[in-house]
Order: C-alpha cells, then sequence, then structure tokens
C-alpha cells in the first residue's frame, strides 16, 4: 500500500497499466491481452493457449523452484512454497493480531483510502477511481 501511495500521481498517465493479482485470477485473459496490448506485444492466435497456461497457479507451482533466488551453495532463499495458494492477502495468516492491528493503523493513518480499497480488493470500480480510465 506503501507503495502504491506514492505512485497514486503516477496512475493517470497513459505510460503507467495497474493490474492486481486478484483481477489477474479472476479473470488472466483479459489482463494477459491488456498488458500484451500495453506493452506493444502481439501474440498470435495460436500461441495464446500456451501463454494463459504458464500464468496458471498450475503451472507457476509445478515449477516453484524456477521462481526463488538462490544463495551460492544452490538453497532457494523462500523455501519451497514460493508459488503458495494463489490467494491474495494470504500472507496476513502468517502474521500475529498484534502485528495486523499495527498495520491496519498504519494503513488508515498513511494510506489513503481510495488507494487502500484497491489494495485490498483489486477490481474496476477502484481502479478507474484512481487511474480515472478503464
Amino acid at each position: 500500500a506503501n507503495h502504491l501511495q506514492g505512485w497514486k500521481h503516477h496512475l493517470r498517465a497513459e505510460n503507467v497499466l495497474l493490474l492486481h493479482f486478484t483481477d489477474l485470477k479472476r479473470d488472466p485473459e483479459r489482463w494477459v491481452r491488456r498488458t500484451a496490448d500495453f506493452v506493444g506485444v502481439a501474440i498470435s492466435d495460436q500461441l495464446w493457449p500456451a501463454v494463459l497456461e504458464r500464468v496458471s497457479l498450475r503451472w507457476m507451482k509445478a515449477r516453484n523452484d524456477k521462481w526463488c533466488g538462490r544463495r551460492p551453495d544452490g538453497i532457494c532463499m523462500a523455501g519451497n512454497d514460493l508459488v503458495r495458494s494463489g490467494k491474495s492477502g494470504e500472507e496476513l495468516s502468517l502474521a500475529s493480531e498484534h502485528d495486523i492491528t499495527k498495520l491496519q493503523a498504519h494503513l488508515e493513518a498513511h494510506i489513503d483510502l481510495d488507494v487502500l480499497d484497491y489494495v485490498l480488493h483489486g477490481g474496476d470500480e477502484y481502479r478507474r477511481k484512481l487511474t480515472g480510465r478503464d
């Protein structure tokens, strides 16, 4: 949320695409197509099935060892679960109640509500509020 707050004044620029993990999970084809269009990459119709397969949680979990940074001795620094369940907000289950309370207080004090709504929920409605476009 702090990171997005710092970007808030840039979000209406035409060269910024705001993408939320929840939106990508909800409609991967829409968001992969939108991202490809945004960066000017044309993907042929015959490649789309392979592209969509490679952004799937199943495909990434099967290749979990590819996504971790490795120490010089070759051991994955993130352990064996860098790609977990694919649920947004999952990291909160690892925090104590005290830490969550502190985080909520910090967010409420330092983050605009429209930014916080987007961070928590994603979605077109909140994106439009921040970017002024679809």
